[in-house]
């Protein structure tokens, strides 16, 4: 019967009979004055019939005649490696692999083999390494099958010699069947016993490997706790609590938002972020100090039920408030100071944490936005702007007034029993506990010590907000750069990708009208030199982590080659990141990607569209992103509607939205 490696080698050479020509015999055509080409092809032919002994040797001899043709040295060794192959000798073996080694390298013989469809090195390979395998075996029971022989012979010529043996023969076969059948039954008695020790000891393994599981469940589970930790600083945002503000009352209540105003050991000072609900002070018209007023009685019963669950009010602490004429801008009388774990600001409070004063009216640090449901609750105003005042807890001339912040973020007052105006709680939270606090950290408040950061909190996730860096926004250079917010659009592991909440400033993408990429653009200098160092300590850029940034063709909708990659610590967003964090598309407009300009960004030229809001209800700008428009002369932005656009290099009314990727494990964070 014909072996198996050999039946896969005609099989395989099957395919290369069918193409190549029949030739004669090479002495034929030799005596003929064949050429060399066609005697080339003739040993080709012979070759063809890789079984055939006989006509491999021919091929072989014939190809060493040709031996000026390229690949004729290759094709001789090729055939002999072939003639070894099929030999019954592993040493002819060896020295074939060892000779496919040398074919192997030369990659035209190789192509060559492949072109014409004959067996490759790599297939002649398999198949030697198996008849070595095949000739190691049949060697092996050749051995065997000798010694049994061996002994066969021995033993019947002892019978022979002595026939009295016969019996002691059959009795010692006897007594060796006996010796085996008792050795088996022992191994079978240690096997049984060994597995079943084996079994008890995997048992073990396995109740200790899921103990170690289970410890090191926990372990992860409260490492993950730990990671989760953030950092709280004075001008950072948190969410806590709920409260309806939408409006929406299918939707159940949204989170709170609050301002940090102060941290003090382990407690912190929170101030809601807008207007929760629109309240009289007093339910009557009468001398009213914050003692006795309505307005105290709401936060400390309704509110407080409403807006947290049992567990979190645990977290707030119960608060000494101070209602002496101290706290007052008109020095009146504001009673007995009380115990509340919800209350309202004082005229002193709100003035050193939000600089609120009788006569400034451009402080948009104090001003706040009522909610959807507080307008729909009926505030003063709530039809013409998106600003309202705000109660303090402080009397104003006399007790039949109280101090408010009004909408221009100036201090004024109110009769008590009007209603119109928002109630924005302020309360004190237990940072040791407040385990239920689910924090980001977002700035809308400046601070006296802004770039320090003292109180570790709630990890960040993408969605949130933090503050982080300083830059000129407010316009008003005599109070110094404001914190810089960030919206915080992806973490992965321990960076997160950050981009500015506001457009900063007012840049062109180049400064003269020019084909240019973002690698040598005068906005990619710009941030990578004046900005990072204007906006950010030295020690604050060690948190910036240099980022591989991608500038090719897939970056952008039209395109349009963005030139080469670069290594930024601060970039731009390209067209794909702005539509897979932002949902930028060419035609969607998009609330999203909407973004305010600074005042400074505004002085500085920066263009805005009062038909097109930002969600915080701001005329929205044009921002850029670092993609080539239709031609490397334009570059790619975000209109003010939020879809993208493009626009000539050189324009200088499109605003900047720095991004950057921050290192979570930064002490600085």
């Amino acid at each position: 019967m014909k072996h198996p490696l050999r039946s896969f080698l005609s099989v395989l050479l099957a395919l290369v009979l069918a193409t190549l020509p029949m030739a004669a015999s090479p002495l034929t055509a030799l005596a003929t004055g064949a050429n060399y080409t066609q005697q080339y092809e003739l040993a080709l032919g012979l070759l063809s019939d890789l079984l055939n002994t006989d006509n491999l040797r021919e091929a072989a001899k014939l190809f060493r005649e040709l031996g000026s043709h390229s690949l004729s040295r290759y094709y001789a060794y090729y055939t002999d490696v072939i003639i070894r192959l099929q030999q019954d000798d592993t040493a002819a073996i060896g020295e074939s692999l060892d000779t496919l080694g040398f074919l192997e390298v030369n990659k035209t013989f190789t192509a060559d083999l492949a072109e014409r469809g004959l067996p490759g090195c790599a297939d002649l390979r398999q198949y030697g390494e198996a008849r070595q395998l095949e000739l190691a075996q049949r060697y092996t029971e050749a051995q065997a099958i000798y010694v049994q022989l061996s002994i066969l012979d021995s033993i019947d010529r002892t019978v022979r010699l002595n026939p009295l043996a016969r019996e002691e023969q059959r009795q010692a076969a006897e007594e060796a069947a006996r010796q085996e059948a008792e050795r088996q039954a022992a191994e079978e008695a240690a096997r049984a016993e060994a597995e079943g020790k084996a079994a008890e000891e995997a048992a073990r393994l396995e109740a200790e490997r899921k103990a170690a599981e289970e410890a090191a469940r926990k372990i992860a589970e409260e490492a993950a706790s730990a990671e989760e930790l953030w950092h709280i600083a004075v001008g950072n945002t948190t969410t806590f609590g709920h409260y309806e503000q939408d409006n929406d009352l299918s939707n159940g209540p949204e989170p709170i938002e609050w301002l940090v105003l102060d941290v003090q050991d382990d407690r912190a000072l929170l101030l809601s972020r807008y207007g929760l609900d629109a309240k009289q002070y007093n339910e009557t018209n009468e001398n009213i100090t914050w003692q006795n007023c309505s307005l105290r009685r709401w936060l400390k019963n309704e509110f407080i039920n409403t807006a947290f669950t049992a567990q979190e009010q645990k977290d707030i602490l119960t608060t000494a408030v101070n209602n002496s004429r101290s706290q007052s801008y008109w020095d009146t009388n504001g009673g007995n100071n009380t115990e509340d774990q919800i209350f309202l600001l004082s005229y002193a409070e709100a003035n050193r944490y939000l600089s609120v004063t009788r006569n400034d009216r451009k402080n948009t640090r104090s001003r706040t936005s009522p909610t959807d449901y507080t307008r729909k609750q009926g505030i003063y105003g709530a039809d013409d702007t998106a600003k309202a005042g705000w109660w303090l807890r402080s009397c104003g001339p006399n007790q039949q007034n109280a101090e408010i912040v009004s909408s221009d973020g100036s201090l004024d007052c109110c009769n008590v029993f009007y209603f119109q105006v928002c109630v924005r709680p302020a309360l004190w939270i237990n940072l040791a506990d407040a385990m239920s606090v689910n924090a980001t950290s977002e700035s809308t408040v400046a601070q006296e010590t802004p770039r320090q950061t003292t109180w570790t909190w709630r990890r960040l996730e993408a969605g949130s907000t933090l503050t982080f860096g300083h830059y000129e926004q407010d316009n008003d250079l005599s109070n110094g750069t404001e914190p810089i917010e960030w919206l915080v659009l992806d973490v992965q592991d321990h960076r997160a990708l950050l981009l500015s909440r506001y457009g900063l400033d007012a840049k062109p993408y180049h400064e003269v009208y020019a084909d240019i990429t973002w690698e040598n653009c005068s906005l990619r200098r710009w941030l990578n030199d004046e900005f990072i160092n204007t906006a950010f300590t030295a020690r604050e850029q060690t948190g910036i982590l240099t980022t591989a940034v991608d500038n090719s063709r897939s970056q952008g909708y039209w395109d349009t080659d963005g030139g080469n990659n670069t290594q930024d610590q601060i970039f731009l967003l390209s067209y794909a990141e702005a539509s897979k964090y932002l949902g930028v598309t060419l035609t969607d407009n998009n609330t999203k990607s909407r973004v305010a300009p600074t005042a400074y960004a505004v002085k500085r030229r920066a263009w805005t569209d009062n038909n097109y809001k930002t969600a915080d209800n701001t005329d929205a700008g044009w921002w850029w992103l670092r993609s080539p428009g239709s031609d490397q002369v334009s570059a790619s932005y975000v209109l003010a509607d939020g879809s993208l656009g493009y626009y000539n290099v050189n324009c200088d009314i499109a605003v900047v939205r720095p991004a950057l990727w921050i290192n979570l494990e930064s002490d600085i964070f």
